[in-house]
């Protein structure tokens, strides 16, 4: 099975740009008790570490001035990896992040039931 930290293949720098981005244009949610990261910006050149990093959905929006874009990031393990990763580079972020992580290892995930028919 592939985690996210075999899927990522980003260097050191591209990890301490990424964590940049989320300082600056990042946020971290709980919907419905389930946490995800958000980093929505202008469209331009960190959309292809986030398709480098094969994880999470990237929506892009064409607006009246600029494109925009948005990265949303669900899942329990590649949510975990990638604010671990970012934390040792967070300059701004370093408590949220820490306190998202601590969420995130203590909440129990339930996991949605197929309904059969």
């Amino acid at each position: 099975m592939e985690t996210a930290k075999s899927r990522s293949k980003l260097s050191k720098c591209e990890w301490a740009y990424l964590a940049g981005l989320f300082d600056g244009e990042g946020s971290l949610q709980i919907r419905n008790g389930y946490p995800r990261a958000v980093i929505k910006m202008n469209s331009g050149a960190w959309e292809t570490l986030i398709l480098k990093m094969g994880t999470g959905k990237l929506y892009q929006k064409q607006g009246e001035w600029q494109d925009q874009s948005a990265w949303y990031l669900y899942k329990r393990e590649d949510l975990l990896f990638f604010l671990q990763t970012i934390r040792r580079y967070s300059l701004v972020k370093v408590e949220s992040i820490t306190q998202m992580i601590t969420y995130i290892l203590t909440k129990q995930w339930k996991r949605k039931q197929k309904q059969t028919a």
